[in-house]
Formats: C-alpha cells, sequence, structure tokens
C-alpha cells in the first residue's frame, strides 16, 4: 500500500453533485454512468493504474470501492477522497475489507478507521517492510495501526505473497545482472507492485 496523491475531482462529478445525489445508485443509471467512468479513469490515474490496497495492476475487474463504507457513512458516498480503485476479489483488498470492518472500527466526528491506515492521507509505505517469501511486515512492531491494516485487508493473502516473492526475485536477477534501476522499473512495470520493487531495490544495493 502505498500513498495516494488525488488529482482535482472530474469535473463531471462536481456537476453531478449540484444535483443533490445522495444514493451511489444513481451514479450507476445510464444518463450518469459517464460520471463514474470519469471518477473510476482518473482513480486509475491517479493510481498509476495499481490496486489502492494491494498495489498489484488494475485490469477490467476493477471498482470504486468507498474507503469508509457506505454501510457506515453515507455522507462520504460521493466524497472524491473517499474513492479508490481496487480490484475485485473476496480474498484479500477492498472486499475483504468490507467484510471485515464494522461501525464500532469507525470515529465518526474525524470520519475516518481509528485503527487503519488510509491510502489517500497516509504515508503507508514508510510503514511496511517485505520479506523474501513475500509477506508485508510492520516496520514497527508496535505499529497498530500498520498491523491492522494487514489483517483487515488481508494483506499476506497466498496469491499476494506469491506475487510479491516474484518480483523480488525478479528484482534480484536484474541486479545481478548490472540493470540499472530505471531498467527494472522499466521491465517490471506491467506487474504493479511499486513499492516492493523500491523496497528490494533499495535492499540489494
Amino acid at each position: 500500500m502505498r500513498k495516494i496523491n488525488k488529482s482535482q475531482p472530474p469535473t463531471s462529478l462536481e456537476t453531478f453533485l449540484k444535483e443533490k445525489h445522495s444514493q451511489w445508485k444513481e451514479i450507476h443509471i445510464a444518463a450518469n454512468r459517464c460520471v463514474y467512468e470519469d471518477c473510476l479513469r482518473l482513480c486509475r490515474e491517479d493510481q498509476g493504474d495499481l490496486c489502492g490496497y494491494t498495489e498489484i495492476r488494475l485490469d477490467d475487474n476493477c471498482h470504486i470501492d468507498h474507503y469508509i463504507k457506505r454501510a457506515i457513512d453515507n455522507s462520504l458516498v460521493f466524497d472524491w477522497g473517499n474513492m479508490i480503485a481496487a480490484i475485485k476479489d473476496s480474498r484479500f483488498g477492498a472486499d475483504y475489507k468490507d467484510i471485515r470492518i464494522d461501525k464500532g472500527d469507525y470515529d465518526k466526528q474525524n470520519k475516518c478507521y481509528k485503527n487503519i491506515l488510509n491510502p489517500v492521507t497516509d504515508d503507508c509505505s514508510s510503514r511496511f517492510y517485505y520479506s523474501t517469501d513475500g509477506k508485508i511486515h510492520p516496520k514497527d512492531k508496535d505499529d497498530t495501526k500498520a498491523i491492522n491494516t494487514i489483517d483487515i485487508f488481508n494483506l499476506n493473502e497466498q496469491s499476494l505473497c506469491d506475487r510479491r516473492k516474484r518480483v523480488m526475485q525478479c528484482v534480484r536477477t536484474y541486479k545481478e545482472q548490472r540493470l540499472s534501476e530505471a531498467e527494472i522499473k522499466s521491465f517490471l512495470k506491467s506487474e504493479g507492485l511499486f513499492s516492493v520493487i523500491e523496497y528490494e531495490l533499495a535492499a540489494s544495493l
């Protein structure tokens, strides 16, 4: 997970909001579908086409996730900062988070979850490191938010670990072949997992 620098919201969303919509289903009707598509496209651009939680490469099986679930606080349903492009997979990420999180985890006054990181507001990548088996760990063993983030998003699900392990092995192989960092990043761009690549590059210098 890495920090997402959100751009300004799409013009179509701002126009849509002037019409006083309050339900997410309204963005999916045919007349407003372009608003959803604009939001998803811009989320993907802001995230470098990576899932906002797992950093795996986004494909057609992605959607706009509400970091703060609509069932927990519907007032943020059209909040641009609450929209994150994410892979749809029940094993990890957005869908797994939505099953695990509940109202007791929410600070209504500050409109944030109490004990997990938010990739829009938190510098997430500085809070983790990766072992050679592809697992993600908190850099500080007492960092409760980092620990809970790994758990709530199931970031050590086996297929995610396998992806990270493979990418880390590729980085080490390319380093042995004396490829430059720029070349390695270019060759592995399609894999996503930019934080993992950067971590392994720094660790293998």
